[in-house]
């Protein structure tokens, strides 16, 4: 990747507030790895499409989170797959429904045992779903490894509980994945078109979902992201900049363009962006639809109705973006404080200037940290291992501290 300490904007349009990026020609863009942990559609499908959700989540969200999360406490199962589980199985009810096998569709337990407790006691079904959900992989679950920090496993483990015959991999599974994103709608359930989300489709919104101090839902942002942020969801802002950074980062293509550190050679980089502007660096050729790594942050903020600072020029610079936030806004250092969706993250590149590059913080687990970032030879996404407060190495990156803005 080629960080700069200065980029000169020389073409920009402003469109009900929101910088719009001029120039290029489209080609095909990027749309995340294979193992499928970048959404091709981070506005979720689901959160159209599927009109009951939201009148069962508001009736029903915060009568239960108070079981999903003693539940998620004994077991490790995150209580938003158990809340997506329970949608599926019964709409969020608490109530045992006419075929009897309790709110959370404990079919085999029914067939063993039509008056075991956990079938008519809410508290007892959800920890006895949890149970069952996690022996269905418990033999990937090794050496520490918790269903929480692996979002694949989380589809396999829901896909087996739900019974593997009713699709042939957990990507094609109705119940799963239904109305994650564009091209998982109105899937087939049991040779019928479905239009209610996907258990992993509910984790995902209810991950992304505003809650207020309390910790009590209030309303649906409509965003998915790939893995669960640890310690619950982000405020409202920080969730628009997460979801606005896996967009942005999403649709950037791969292009050759000039180097700045070896003139007269080119560098392959993920970095197009066919909206974008023509950009001119000092001693440099044009750039034309170079997305450098500090627009990331600066359109995810403002396309959040939150812009980090009317002189934008001011912060293209990673330098100067740091210093940003440690004079204006928040600025945590490496282990002084926890890393959380939405911060921006101030990397060492192993250059000799202190901060050589910047991603946008997008998930915590209680083992990594996942970031989108731009300008890059290989993958838009990136994780780095966490340890506590502290961030680890990854290759030649070293995490020095998260800016974050104050609300």
């Amino acid at each position: 990747m080629t960080r700069i300490a200065l980029i000169i904007l020389v073409s920009v349009a402003t469109v009900g507030g929101v910088l719009i990026l001029l120039g290029g020609s489209d080609t095909t863009p990027l749309t995340g790895d294979s193992s499928g942990n970048v959404l091709s559609n981070t506005q979720c499908a689901g959160a159209n499409i599927d009109k009951e959700f939201e009148k069962d989540v508001t009736a029903n969200l915060n009568h239960n989170l108070a079981v999903y999360k003693q539940a998620e406490s004994a077991t490790g199962v995150p209580w938003a797959v158990l809340a997506g589980m329970h949608y599926r199985e019964s709409g969020m009810s608490p109530a045992n429904p006419p075929n009897g096998e309790g709110p959370m569709g404990l079919h085999d337990l029914h067939l063993q045992n039509p008056n075991d407790p956990a079938l008519s006691n809410f508290p007892k079904a959800v920890l006895k779903a949890a149970t069952f959900l996690t022996d269905k992989v418990k033999g990937k679950l090794v050496g520490g490894k918790k269903l929480s920090s692996d979002p694949e496993l989380i589809k396999e483990a829901l896909w087996r509980y739900n019974g593997t015959g009713s699709a042939p991999v957990p990507d094609r599974s109705a119940y799963v994945m239904n109305n994650i994103d564009a091209g998982h709608t109105h899937m087939n359930f049991l040779g019928k078109t479905d239009s209610r989300n996907g258990a992993y489709t509910v984790y995902a919104l209810l991950n992304q979902a505003v809650y207020d101090a309390s910790g009590n839902f209030t309303a649906l942002s409509g965003t998915c992201v790939g893995f669960e942020s640890q310690g619950g969801p982000s405020s409202g802002l920080q969730a628009q900049v997460v979801a606005n950074a896996i967009r942005i980062a999403n649709e950037l293509q791969r292009r050759a363009f000039p180097s700045i550190d070896n003139p007269g050679t080119t560098v392959n980089i993920i970095a197009f962006d066919p909206r974008f502007p023509d950009l001119i660096t000092p001693g440099a050729p044009k750039q034309t639809g170079r997305l450098w790594c500090t627009y990331l942050p600066i359109l995810a903020y403002q396309q959040a109705g939150h812009p980090l600072t009317p002189n934008i020029t001011a912060l293209l610079g990673v330098q100067n973006m740091a210093e940003y936030f440690q004079k204006n806004q928040i600025y945590i250092n490496n282990g002084a404080g926890a890393p959380q969706p939405g911060d921006t993250l101030f990397i060492n590149d192993g250059r000799a200037n202190k901060f050589g590059h910047v991603a946008v913080i997008t998930a915590v687990s209680d083992n990594q940290i996942e970031v989108r970032q731009s300008d890059v030879h290989s993958k838009t996404t990136a994780n780095f291992p966490r340890q506590g407060n502290s961030l680890g190495k990854r290759g030649g990156d070293t995490p020095l501290g998260w800016g974050r803005v104050k609300q």
